[in-house]
């Protein structure tokens, strides 16, 4: 029996990666990337300054050089020594997935959950949501001038429940890629978040009922 597209597709893709593993394959994939962002930098350079040549004729080559060599690592190498090692971290996880079987490599949206714990990851999302909703309306409020004190209660609430749940996804994304086992969410983080939820809640209410 023929082997199906998808199994020749992963092998070769297996295979094709294999050249790309350790540092030394590492390197030799972000080098093309590197070398990319160098012969673009006179793109990104003239987007970001549509003068910078004509400055750069009037002023000392050895004087020039050096913020010459800043803009270029900066605006130019930097972003794409960043999407290398995204890209590399994402094939490379594809690849150990793809030889291990372990579910730790497998992307974080298609990690299985435990019973129950998947209407927990949806309903933070949805206060996570509504919160970031409620930062930004409670910002614009403050602008206005002389606002009472309890104006600022939601933003602070809002901030706090946005610091919480970073941390909320960061450890999830580190739990994720050390444990094979079925992902569910430490209780710390539901009372965290669902207590910060209700003061941004309660903040709202405090807030209509008194000045508005």
């Amino acid at each position: 029996m023929p082997p199906t597209t998808d199994n020749t597709e992963q092998d070769r893709f297996i295979n094709h990666w294999r050249g790309y593993q350790g540092i030394g394959g590492f390197t030799r994939y972000t080098l093309r990337f590197l070398l990319i962002g160098l012969l673009l930098s006179p793109v990104v350079l003239t987007w970001l300054n549509p003068k910078i040549w004509q400055q750069l004729q009037g002023a000392r080559a050895s004087a020039a050089l050096l913020p010459m060599a800043f803009l270029i690592g900066v605006f130019a190498l930097l972003p794409s020594l960043v999407i290398a090692i995204a890209l590399w971290r994402r094939k490379q996880k594809r690849f150990m997935q793809l030889t291990t079987e372990q579910n730790r490599y497998l992307p974080f949206e298609k990690r299985t959950w435990a019973s129950g714990e998947k209407t927990w990851k949806i309903a933070i999302s949805v206060m996570a949501t509504l919160t970031a909703a409620s930062a930004l309306l409670s910002f614009w409020l403050l602008l206005g001038h002389n606002a009472p004190d309890y104006f600022a209660y939601p933003i602070e609430a809002s901030v706090l429940f946005i610091l919480i749940h970073l941390l909320y996804q960061l450890f999830m994304m580190w739990w994720a890629e050390k444990h094979d086992n079925q992902l569910s969410i430490p209780a710390i983080f539901k009372v965290a978040l669902v207590v910060c939820f209700v003061a941004v809640v309660l903040a709202w209410g405090n807030l209509f009922y008194n000045g508005l």
